[in-house]
């Protein structure tokens, strides 16, 4: 009886140690989405103000694996960048997704290099180190807001500023006799017009500047633009002249020229490349020859 007993116990016992527990791990299904970062770049100033950072890279990498986590061939990484305006400001979608749990992804964001001026006054040039945050978490559909000032600088040189000269001579299309009995389009040079350039960088503030003169009573125009040929300068300007409100002559069939309906000709553009210091550019010949009627 006591060996029954006993061997019951034991198969009792040899059942029970047996058992295993099983443990499901569930990998969440996530979808890509983007979360907007913004925010501003400054610089740091010789004077102890900051200045906009222009033109800086900002950009979050996100490893694919964690992207795609239910992927096998997930690999490397997808990377959202964007670029600071004249203000300093940047704005773009950091493509990534919820994360397990809603958690989403963590990362750091990161500020590239930026050449510029220190010191405006004494042109001391040279560049600004960028930098590497602290891990942020980005979630699909939640908005991040990142500012930072570059404020450590290297000197690379004096960043000398001289002048460019641009000339150059407005003319406006007026139907025409000559000779008697025959009509054609000629170009008359056009007093009191205003001409502009927006210079891509200027070598003070290191942002766009824009310069605006008018012609003489003989259509022509002279701009002089402080500029510098340090290295990382573009030195590219965009010049323009605005729409013309006037009349053009109209020709009747039989002959004869009066004044044509009111309207406005369309003011004319292009860029003009290596204004440099004591660059002349010349013959920028800017004609009104596109006519709108109201």
């Amino acid at each position: 009886m006591k060996k029954s007993l006993i061997a019951a116990i034991g198969l009792s016992v040899l059942l029970f140690s047996c058992k295993k527990t099983t443990q499901t791990t569930v990998t969440e299904p996530t979808e890509t989405g983007t979360a907007q970062l913004s925010g501003n770049i400054s610089i740091a100033q010789a004077s102890g103000a900051n200045a906009p950072a222009v033109g800086v890279t900002v950009s979050v990498s996100i490893p694919n694996n964690k992207l795609y986590p239910q992927s096998l061939a997930a690999q490397g990484s997808t990377v959202s960048s964007g670029k600071t305006d004249i203000n300093g400001n940047y704005s773009f979608g950091v493509t990534t997704n919820s994360g397990v749990g809603g958690a989403g992804i963590v990362a750091p964001i990161v500020v590239g290099n930026l050449y510029g001026t220190f010191d405006p006054i004494n042109g001391t040039s040279g560049i600004f180190s960028g930098t590497t945050s602290a891990n942020f978490t980005f979630i699909s559909g939640i908005p991040v807001t990142y500012n930072t000032n570059l404020n450590s600088f290297t000197a690379t040189g004096s960043n000398v500023i001289g002048t460019a000269t641009v000339l150059g001579k407005v003319f406006v299309d007026y139907w025409n006799e000559a000779p008697a009995g025959v009509y054609g389009l000629k170009d008359f040079p056009l007093a009191n017009q205003t001409v502009q350039i927006n210079f891509n960088r200027d070598p003070t503030t290191g942002l766009v500047k824009n310069y605006s003169v008018t012609t003489d009573a003989n259509g022509n125009f002279s701009f002089s633009i402080a500029t510098t040929q340090a290295s990382g300068y573009t030195d590219q300007g965009q010049i323009m002249t605005v729409n013309f409100v006037h009349t053009q002559d109209t020709i009747h069939i039989v002959g004869g020229q009066v004044p044509g309906l009111p309207g406005y000709f369309n003011g004319t553009s292009y860029f003009i490349n290596n204004l440099y210091p004591n660059a002349v550019s010349n013959g920028n010949y800017m004609y009104y020859n596109s006519f709108n009627a109201n």
